[in-house]
Order: C-alpha cells, then structure tokens, then sequence
C-alpha cells in the first residue's frame, strides 16, 4: 500500500483517526514516523475550521506504536483570531502513548516582512542522477514507495567527519495530487545525516520532530520531485541534533524541520 493508499485509509469517528499499519511501513516495533505525525495531522483537521494553513507542528516520539494499529485523537486548545492551536496525541491498539503533537493553524496577515528563505540548491535534474535501488533487509522497508535521486554528500555509513547531504524525492506509482500530508512524509523519509558520520550500520530513531511550514503550494503531482538538504548541527552522548529543508518542485521553500535524534552507534 503506497503512502497516497495509507493517506486515504484514514478512519475517523466519533474516538479520533484510525489507521491499521501495513507491515510495509513498520520499522521493527514502530511505524515511519512522518505516518505517526500523519495521523496525528489528520485528527488535528477535524478540529480547525475550513482550510487554515499548518503553520508549526511540533511531535514528541514517546513509544512504539506496536505492529497492529494507531488512534489519533485531538483537542482544541484555543481558536483566537489569527492562530488556533491543537493538541494530538497518538495511541496503540493497547491504548498506550506513542506520539504527542502541537499544532499551530494560522490566518494569513497583513505584513510589510516577506523573506522567502534560501533559494533551492542548483543541482542537476532527477534523471541525471542515480537513482538509489530499494535493497530489501538493507533499507528501511517503507522506502519502496518514494524514489530517491542522491545529489550531494556521502551516503549512510561512510565514516566521515561531518553530517550532511541533499537530493530529491518523489513518491512512485500512480500519479495523484499533493497534500500537506505528503510535505510530512517527505520530509521524514530519508536517513538522519548523522548515519554519515558512522562507518558500521547502526539504527537512529526520532525523539522529537520540529516542523515549519512555508508559504508554498501542495498542488503538485505525487510524482514531482521535491528537493530536500539536512545536515548535522549536534551530535554528543548519543543525541544529534540536525535540521532539513524542502523545497517544491517549483523551487520555493516548503517546509523547514529541526529533529532531535537517537542514534545507537
């Protein structure tokens, strides 16, 4: 089941947003967080009134969220006259924590600061680079679904000094139109860079996720390309900081992430 698939298998009633978890997009005990976040996004939904842009979203990892499946609910927090706030938080079958979010919805408003952030970084096109091969037992079973075109800095494992990289990503299949959903799993489906820095495989996994959103728009095709560069800030004791930035298959800056990472090796 592709991510567009999973977006629309979304269940809501009367308790939150329930999704059952295709073994697919498990990662051992967990599912692919930008599908956590996901959910917790969509709860948030139903609580905001008509189209008010995401503006922050912030997700704290607290467990696993086992193997069978994942209830989102929502709250409002306050709805003033610009921002409205909403709380998530994301359950197990067996009714346990996994995920909290914040969520920060806001109207647009009058300002003379406008700063459309760093232009999108110059590389070649998709097709001019290798496209990286999903490699079953070697890489994470959800990446079958996005196709990755690698554009700068070492790949996982190499041993280097320091941690940073970009490329490209889309999603494969069928050609659907984008939704702020995707912009999340985007943004979460590639390798911490830290992963760079390590000469022998090792697991990483997210503790919390700070999301920005930008003023840009999702009505693109699936299969566009969308350019993505992180790179390592921190890294001691085990917990690395690290920042990313994506970019819109029109170039204009969509969304930048803060995450702090666990990383076992």
């Amino acid at each position: 089941m592709d991510i567009h698939a999973l977006f629309n298998a979304f269940a809501a009633d009367d308790t939150g947003v329930h999704l059952t978890i295709p073994a697919t997009w498990l990662q051992g005990r967990t599912a692919f967080g930008g599908l956590v976040a996901a959910a917790g996004l969509a709860a948030m939904r139903r609580q905001v009134s008509g189209d008010l842009p995401l503006r922050n979203l912030l997700t704290a990892f607290v467990g696993p969220t086992g193997t069978d499946g994942i209830r989102a609910e929502a709250s409002l927090l306050r709805q003033g006259n610009s921002v409205t706030h909403v709380q998530a938080r994301v359950l197990t079958s067996g009714n346990e924590l996994c995920a909290t979010l914040h969520g920060c919805f806001g109207t647009s408003r009058p300002s003379r600061i406008r700063h459309s952030g760093p232009p999108a970084p110059d590389w070649p096109a998709p097709e001019a680079l290798t496209e990286l091969p999903f490699m079953e037992g070697l890489t994470p079973s959800f990446t079958r679904y996005f196709r990755y075109h690698w554009a700068e800095g070492p790949y996982p494992f190499e041993g280097r000094t320091e941690g940073s990289y970009g490329g490209w990503i889309s999603c494969r299949g069928d050609t659907h139109k984008t939704r702020e959903a995707h912009l999340l799993a985007f943004m979460d489906a590639w390798p911490s860079p830290s992963l760079s820095m390590l000469d022998t495989v090792a697991p990483a996994s997210t503790l919390t996720w700070h999301l920005e959103m930008c003023d840009a728009p999702c009505d693109f095709a699936t299969t566009d390309s969308w350019r993505f560069k992180t790179r390592v800030d921190t890294a001691e004791h085990g917990y690395v900081g690290e920042e990313a930035r994506l970019w819109a298959p029109d170039g204009k800056l969509a969304g930048i992430s803060r995450q702090v990472v666990t990383v076992f090796g």
